[in-house]
């Protein structure tokens, strides 16, 4: 079996095969910690840590993948990582995260060619009219304004309602942290008023509380 490592900032990747994805990075004094990694399109994801165990001092890894090779096999990677279908609300389970490399765009990526994204312009395309349109998934709603730029919503505390905003990319629909609160919102008439709305289905998966890196940071 071919085995190829490559560097990703201070971490390192291991590529056994196309679904056996690994990385490793420093941390403490001397130790190593390693997990998982899924690559759907454009993103690799970083599962937490599944081990640990003595390893090298931050200086001596930081030699150790000095040569590598950079990751280029995808443009983003996610940190710890909050996936859910949008049908179901459950967790997204590992035999589906490896199913990911089935999708036709993991061929392209394996060139290592950078796909161009623009989730705006995809956004656009679904809100051809002159007004915002609303969807409900599961207790947000999701706004699609006229601008193509869109909104999520979310009932919190005090008869507040939070306010980020989010965007699509490989068929997940990311949602971001609160930006500013609407205050003097019932949580019962927000609630109605969601159940009322057309269900969101433009990704088949939503993400909260990640955050999307490059693989490789401009300087």
């Amino acid at each position: 079996m071919r085995i190829l490592s490559y560097k990703m900032g201070e971490i390192k990747i291991t590529e056994r095969s196309a679904d056996d994805l690994r990385w490793e990075m420093h941390f403490g004094m001397g130790a190593l910690k390693e997990g998982r990694c899924y690559r759907k399109g454009q993103i690799l994801f970083l599962s937490p840590a599944q081990d640990e165990r003595p390893g090298y001092l931050k200086g001596e890894f930081l030699d150790h993948i000095k040569p590598l090779p950079l990751w280029i096999k995808t443009r983003y990677y996610c940190i710890g990582f909050h996936i859910r279908r949008c049908d179901t609300g459950k967790n997204v389970s590992e035999q589906e995260m490896r199913r990911w490399i089935d999708d036709p765009l993991w061929r392209q990526i394996c060139e290592g060619a950078h796909q161009p994204h623009d989730p705006i312009l995809k956004i656009k395309r679904m809100n051809e009219s002159n007004m915002d349109v609303s969807y409900a998934l599961k207790n947000y709603e999701i706004v699609i304004g006229e601008n193509g730029m869109a909104l999520w919503k979310k009932c919190g505390v005090h008869n507040r309602v939070n306010i980020g905003r989010c965007f699509m990319m490989e068929d997940i629909l990311f949602i971001g942290p609160s930006e500013s609160v609407q205050p003097n919102t019932q949580k019962r008439l927000f609630m109605e008023r969601l159940n009322l709305l057309p269900n969101w289905d433009y990704t088949t998966y939503y993400s909260y509380e990640a955050a999307l890196l490059d693989c490789i940071p401009e300087a």
